[in-house]
């Protein structure tokens, strides 16, 4: 049987990627700032919007705790954030999905979950040891990142070498799969750097939620006890729909009715106290004042005011 080449062909395309961006970055900032690249990497990955008074003046840059990540997701059902709990089913059967033929599929999974784990629970809540700026909380951090590449090389490497029908098995993962669990993986790193990231961070939630109530219907639908087989999807369909406010109201039933109390009482942010300041200061300032202002209000008081801003 003849030998395979030493590397796998994907290792020899991220060695020479890696090469010529090196190499790009030598010459466009020069060979001494290489090592502030991974400093700034590291600062970005811990605090994506900055750490200092300046960059931090809105509420909405600050970062939130998992604690404070779960509350966004409501309802919660037994004191478990449902919408937030499907997520990371969802998560974790999709995976499963993609390794189910593998021979690995328990470590492969096992390893996913260690992973998720980690960059979710390092900046658990302001108190305790995993508060997102203790040595372990950072350490833990960088090591899931880490210890997640150095697993993937050396199990890839080792199929490549001694497995041929894992390696094939690797190479038909779905690339529709991979690509949202790729994408849920910056969208969790977004989330856990900023409050106002959460925004971005729905949609990826919504989408393995649903993914995780599809899926949940076939394993109950598969479950061969007709009484056990109900139970389970009158649960689930309560999860979801129960019209009930107490002891638990569904997630569509909730999200419908915070998204209608939002519609109803939303109004124009130009309200009426800013139109009697707008009124105030065109009857008392000269025309020319210059207002030093945050760029939403600044824009205020540019159409409302008829001042300029800067």
């Amino acid at each position: 049987q003849k030998m395979p080449k030493k590397l796998p062909p994907s290792f020899v395309s991220i060695i020479l990627a890696f090469a010529l961006g090196v190499l790009a970055l030598i010459v466009v900032i020069g060979p001494m700032h290489l090592t502030s690249q991974l400093s700034d990497a590291k600062s970005l990955l811990l605090h994506p919007m900055g750490k200092d008074r300046w960059e931090l003046t809105v509420a909405e840059q600050h970062q939130p705790y998992f604690t404070d990540v779960i509350a966004s997701f409501n309802p919660k059902f037994m004191g478990i954030p449902a919408l937030y709990f499907l997520f990371l089913i969802g998560a974790i059967l999709a995976f499963y999905s993609m390794v189910k033929e593998n021979k690995h599929t328990s470590r492969l999974v096992s390893v996913y979950v260690g992973f998720l784990l980690l960059l979710m629970l390092t900046r658990y809540s302001s108190t305790g040891m995993f508060n997102g700026k203790s040595a372990i909380s950072i350490i833990l951090y960088f090591a899931s990142f880490i210890a997640l590449a150095g697993l993937t090389i050396y199990f890839i490497f080792m199929a490549y070498r001694h497995d041929k029908s894992t390696y094939d098995q690797l190479r038909s993962w779905n690339d529709g799969i991979l690509l949202l669990l790729v994408w849920t993986l910056f969208m969790v790193v977004a989330a856990r750097g900023a409050v106002r990231l959460i925004f971005i961070f729905a949609p990826v939630v919504a989408l393995f939620a649903a993914y995780a109530i599809i899926e949940l219907s076939r394993l109950c639908l598969a479950v061969k006890n007709k009484g056990t087989r109900v139970i389970l999807l009158v649960l689930l369909a309560l999860v979801v729909l129960s019209p009930l406010a107490a002891p638990f109201q569904g997630i569509v039933t909730n999200n419908y009715d915070q998204s209608k109390k939002q519609a109803t009482y939303s109004g124009p942010p130009y309200n009426q106290p800013w139109q009697r300041a707008g009124a105030w200061v065109r009857e008392n300032t000269p025309q020319d004042a210059v207002f030093a202002h945050w760029w939403d209000y600044g824009y205020w008081v540019q159409n409302g005011f008829e001042r300029a801003s800067v």
